[in-house]
């Protein structure tokens, strides 16, 4: 507790609390005459102390939070586009009112953080937060509607939340004890709380801290679960929690219950409390700082809630013990049901709670959903998975399903088989013993079948979750963890996502600070932070040498090894000069790993290190002093001093002639490297952190704590900067580097992923995704055909750019403006794409231009369809009209006579000889292909089409609208067969099974729906993604639906039990369409984003 201030507070608490509460405040006046406001500190601080005695809902650490520091904001009328009605209460988390939205107007729950909580990148977390908790669409969970931030004070910045309002709202405790239900009711109710819990776990979202106040129940007695925030914005991942339990209260804090309440704000004001959740419902490995957290938690929070709504208590009673031994008990001390609920209470509800409650969460349920199963199983009088089943035992439950047959059958067997009763009952029992028995083995496997897919699902989500956050540890342990059976496309995928290396070092245990490659790039040399210093033979992948750094101390002969903060080749590959943390420069035999010479000039931590062609060695340290030394000498030649008085770093580029300095205040030099006079200067418009300079120095680029990138030509005797803007979350630059044709630029950064722009257009040309920790060191091999880089994760990865470019993405120019529609050729082979400036043309597999066509249509083209057996694509769009494309010869044809208003959709029939075109007008022309000509109409939409789709077999074709009508034509017959209904909105999405058996819409509505082909009969609907269906096709084996969405995520069903198994953000903005391609490698997609992305199965795993 280093604060002053905070010393004080604990010291007149300690004082005050040996006083009864009448004499408190005459004390607590005369020890603040000075300092009222400390007094109202204390006095609130006494309150929480009573508080935490009886361990109340609220944490007590929220009374002692960042506002002590900072002091009280006044919350104003108005927030955002919000009207503050009534405050409705304050939690945890913060402050919930009820307000009054604007546009559109309608009554919200606003949440306001509590001040300790907001991050210096409020931004970015509430947009990732917003992400998170917008997925969770279900009808049992408040929905969230916008997370922002008020900026009318710019100096107080106000976060929010706004959730859905539900009025008359109770906590779930406060409807039971108001409704008085039993037993049977309160089951069910908690059934539902468990069908969205579980929802939440089938997105990879854990809630963390489960209680009573979190549950409120509506007025038509259905639950709502609120504040998923403490899933969100305490932790995303597992790690990250560990993280937060790690941190332990001090041993003088543990030693009381307001321990941790009174040191609750070490780190300031963007401290965080150090675990997530309520006391009371926390879980044993919740408790435990060593333990990971997983959907187990969420079982012993809910059994908890069970436990206290049946029983009318918790199951521990922490009332008035210290911390320390309320985590000891939850952690260690047995459940025991009370004698009085043991009497009351039915054994197979006993036995649910044992097993909820469980201290190994591996004889707990293993998910919310098995816990809602077996509650059902006792509600319908089954046996409970929680309990043995003996014969007595399911018998009995038998006769309490059927007692009027067992009744009956009772009377008969003694009217007619008295003297029997004695053999019939052994056969009785034998042959229930073989059906139990068989049964018991059915479900055994079925719930195993069920336990293994569910973990599959989870693992994927939580792994494609963990990707978007470029947690790669996390990915590949989902990855693995992920049961092998039901691996498919969207492992396949994110795994060679993950593993694109061509090779992968690991060169340390501990982190990589330093990097440096020979002038011919046959060596390679990494630096640890503990002293140890590698050399790498580039070929092999072989380490040829180990150089222990010891330390450079006069005084203490056994101070620890320093890192090596600073590498270079000296003299090809003979030399190699070493800069460490405490000061010293050394220069070593790369051969035998023998020091030659150790300079001595530098006081502090070496910072960078460049070595001319002539030997000149040029250094900096921490201190900002810069030094040029000969190499033989053990002084310096010089030390550099002028107008720039402090020194960031430097580098030698132009084959030693020249020498760039910067200072880390915004300002880069270029000078003569003999006279160090300076030639160039250049102006950074935010601090400086990394700086990369071209081999033959026309280029220098300047990096910073931000995502943009400042770049000079150093030719200009003006030069202005040039900027690239780093797409995504904000993270520093840690390593830049120049290709040996300057043609290419690559940054490695601290959020773990590496970047490469083409020079001089800046266009994005690879993204490099496999490092777990910052990239710190980063080169081109001299031929520029491969990046190595190393990071804090202790590993030296390899990259061969022409495998990993970015062939999978290409970005429409300003002219072309957005790519709106495209097409895959029946081989696979090529990509059309048409673009909104009326533009149509085709790519190879990698995204390279094969073809422009000419501009021919006057409008937009909406949408395009590539001929099933003919080198042909069919084009419509604005101006109404059809053109036939021939993709050989470039030349088109326009069908006559045009629509009456624009066209939507074109789609060809699976043998080529009709193409369809639909729209605005609402009809379905059909075109002969052999003719091309007009053939006949079908109607029956009564607003715009928006989508068209033939089945493989060519025997259906299926029509969506804007008002959400779908028919299903038969095509043999020319005729409408179904009207499908059921949609609200836009039918966007259509696909076909390749059996032709089933059809799967997609609408803006957020649903995907199936149906029955035959019969027209709606078989399932695919809900709970939250996710606006913009586009749908489904993979050739017939395993997986995949769709595109108005948000711009991608999501992947798998088609046999209609669970998702995949969710991610594969653009930025609208998905307007999606094709899987006829081999299943890949599939397309095109985006309001300005892009075309291509998503390729990874080729690491062969199938």
């Amino acid at each position: 507790m280093a604060d002053p201030l905070a010393r004080r507070v604990h010291e007149l608490l300690n004082q005050a609390m040996e006083f009864d509460s009448q004499q408190r405040q005459e004390f607590l006046q005369r020890a603040c005459l000075d300092t009222p406001a400390l007094a109202a500190r204390v006095e609130q601080l006494l309150a929480a102390v009573a508080d935490s005695q009886s361990f109340m809902e609220e944490p007590a650490l929220e009374f002692f939070g960042n506002e002590f520091w900072n002091g009280p904001l006044q919350l104003p009328d108005a927030v955002g586009n919000y009207q503050i009605i009534r405050k409705l209460g304050s939690g945890g988390m913060g402050t919930v009112y009820e307000a009054i939205q604007k546009q559109p107007q309608r009554t919200v729950a606003l949440k306001i953080p509590r001040a300790r909580l907001w991050k210096q990148d409020l931004r970015q977390q509430l947009q990732s937060e917003s992400e998170l908790l917008g997925r969770l669409r279900h009808a049992y969970i408040a929905q969230v509607y916008e997370a922002g931030v008020d900026d009318t004070q710019p100096e107080h910045p106000l976060p929010f939340f706004a959730m859905e309002f539900v009025p008359s709202a109770k906590t779930i405790r406060q409807h039971i004890r108001h409704e008085k239900l039993d037993i049977p009711e309160i089951l069910r109710l908690i059934q539902k709380v468990c069908e969205a819990v579980q929802h939440a776990h089938q997105l990879g979202i854990i809630h963390r801290d489960l209680k009573p106040a979190n549950i409120l129940i509506d007025s038509h007695g259905n639950p709502k679960v609120i504040d998923f925030g403490v899933a969100s914005s305490q932790g995303l991942s597992d790690a990250v929690v560990e993280r937060q339990i790690d941190q332990q209260p001090s041993p003088d804090a543990q030693s009381m219950p307001l321990g941790r309440l009174l040191d609750s704000n070490p780190g300031g004001p963007d401290h965080s409390p150090p675990t997530a959740g309520t006391l009371n419902y926390m879980s044993p490995e919740q408790c435990d700082p060593e333990a990971t957290i997983d959907s187990r938690t969420d079982v012993y929070s809910l059994g908890v809630i069970l436990h206290e709504l049946v029983c009318g208590s918790l199951p521990y009673d922490l009332k008035g013990l210290p911390l320390t031994q309320a985590l000891q008990t939850i952690r260690e001390v047995a459940l025991k049901l009370a004698t009085d609920s043991r009497r009351t209470l039915p054994k197979d509800v006993q036995a649910i709670l044992q097993k909820a409650l469980h201290k190994d969460r591996n004889l707990r349920y293993s998910s919310v959903e098995a816990f809602s199963r077996d509650i059902n199983r006792y509600l319908n009088l089954r046996p409970v998975a929680a309990r043995n089943h003996s014969l007595s035992y399911v018998f009995g439950l038998a006769i309490l399903r059927n007692r009027w047959l067992a009744v009956a059958g009772t009377l008969l067997m003694t009217a007619i088989v008295v003297g029997s009763a004695a053999s019939g009952l052994f056969a009785w029992r034998a042959s229930a013993e073989v059906q139990r028995r068989r049964l018991a083995e059915t479900e055994t496997r079925r719930q195993l079948d069920q336990a293994v897919w569910q973990s599959y699902i989870a693992n994927m989500l939580g792994a494609f979750s963990a990707f978007q956050n470029l947690e790669m540890a996390q990915v590949r342990s989902r990855l693995a963890a992920a049961p092998q059976e039901h691996r498919n496309w969207e492992w396949d995928y994110l795994n060679g996502m993950v593993e694109i290396n061509d090779r992968v070092i690991q060169a340390h245990d501990d982190m990589i600070v330093s990097f440096a490659q020979s002038p011919d790039g046959s060596r390679w040399a990494t630096g640890g932070s503990n002293g140890v210093l590698r050399v790498w033979d580039s070929q092999t992948g072989k380490m040829v040498r180990e150089i222990l750094h010891s330390s450079s101390s006069r005084f203490r002969s056994d101070a620890p090894r320093p890192a090596v903060t600073a590498l270079a080749f000296r003299n090809g590959v003979s030399q190699i000069v070493s800069g460490t943390s405490d000061g010293a420069i050394r220069i070593w035999n790369s051969e035998n790993g023998q020091m030659e010479l150790q300079l001595a000039g530098h006081q502090t931590m070496i910072t960078t290190i460049s070595v001319s062609p002539n030997g000149t060695i040029a250094s900096t340290c921490s201190k900002n002093r810069a030094k040029l030394w000969d190499g033989h000498q053990t002084r310096p030649l010089r030390e550099i001093k002028d107008e720039q008085t402090e020194f960031g770093g430097v580098l030698y580029c132009d084959d030693g002639k020249r020498l760039v300095t910067w200072n880390p205040l915004r300002t880069l030099w270029l000078r003569d490297a003999e006279t160090q006079e300076i030639l160039n200067r250049f102006q950074s418009n935010q601090n400086i952190r990394r700086v990369g300079v071209s081999k033959d120095g026309s280029w220098i680029v300047a990096g910073s704590e931000t995502n943009q990138l400042q770049l000079w030509q150093t030719a200009s005797s003006s030069p202005q900067a040039q900027f690239i803007d780093i797409p995504g979350k904000r993270s520093s630059s840690d390593s830049l580097c120049f290709a040996p044709d300057n043609s290419r630029l690559a940054i490695g950064r601290i959020d773990r992923q590496i970047c490469e722009f083409s020079l001089p257009d800046f266009e994005k040309k690879s993204q490099l995704q496999g490092h777990e920790e910052f990239v710190r060191g980063l080169v081109y091999t001299p031929d520029g055909q491969r990046l190595i880089s190393t990071s804090g994760d202790g590993t030296l990865r390899e990259w061969n750019l022409a495998n990993n470019a970015l062939g999978n993405i290409k970005v429409a120019t300003d002219g072309e403006r957005i790519f709106g529609t495209l097409a895959i050729s029946p081989d696979g082979d090529q990509i059309a794409a048409a673009s909104s400036n009326r533009s149509m043309q085709i790519f190879d597999q990698q995204l390279k231009l094969a073809r422009k066509f000419p501009v021919k249509h006057q409008g937009q083209i909406h949408s395009i369809a590539w001929s099933p057996n003919k080198p042909l694509i069919a084009s419509a769009g604005t101006d109404r009209s059809v053109r036939i494309w021939n993709t050989t010869s470039g030349e088109s044809i326009l069908l006559s006579p045009p629509h009456l208003a624009d066209i939507q959709r074109v789609v060809f029939s699976p043998d080529g000889n009709w193409l369809i075109s639909a729209g605005l007008d609402r009809v379905l022309r059909v075109w002969d292909m052999t003719t091309q000509t007009r053939a006949f109409e079908l109607f029956g939409h009564n607003t715009t089409v928006v989508s068209l789709r033939f089945s493989k077999d060519g025997r259906w074709l299926a029509s969506g609208a804007a008002d959400g009508s779908l028919i299903l034509w038969d095509w043999d017959a020319r005729k409408k067969a179904h009207e499908l209904t059921g949609h609200k909105t836009h039918v966007f999405g259509l696909a076909f099974d390749p059996t032709g058996q089933r059809l799967y819409s997609g609408s803006r509505d957020r649903s995907v729906r199936v149906w029955d082909t035959s019969s027209g009969q709606a078989l399932d609907v695919l809900t709970g993604h939250g996710q606006l269906i913009r586009s749908l096709d489904i993979h050739p084996d017939g395993t997986r639906l995949i769709a595109g969405s108005w948000f711009g995520d991608i999501l992947i069903w798998d088609l046999e039990r209609h669970d998702l198994v995949a969710t991610f953000k594969g653009h930025s903005d609208i998905i307007f369409e999606l094709a899987v391609d006829p081999q299943g490698d890949y599939f397309v997609s095109c985006s309001l984003d300005k892009t075309l992305q291509k998503f390729q199965r990874g080729l690491l795993r062969s199938r």
